[in-house]
């Protein structure tokens, strides 16, 4: 409820977009939502092959998802891609 899905208002002329404007929260995600994070990623971590890590720079990656998501990956020994956008 505190962080609502990005709005994005897009600017036409001629059937093309000339600008678009985003209306979003980009502040790191609460302590409750690191845990949920991290708890989702460890109970899926058996399924994977791979992890792919981009967020766009929206804050729903923070210093403390990152560390624990890079060490169970790493302890499994799956390959990482990490965009640092």
């Amino acid at each position: 409820p505190e962080r609502p899905t990005t709005r994005k208002t897009r600017v036409m002329a001629h059937s093309h977009q000339v600008v678009r404007v985003d209306r979003e929260r980009r502040r790191p995600v609460s302590a409750t939502i690191e845990d949920a994070i991290i708890t989702r990623f460890a109970e899926l971590l058996p399924e994977m092959s791979a992890v792919a890590i981009s967020d766009y720079d929206k804050g729903a990656l923070t210093p403390r998802i990152l560390e624990n998501v890079l060490k169970m990956a790493h302890e499994r020994d799956l390959p990482v891609t990490l965009d640092p956008k």
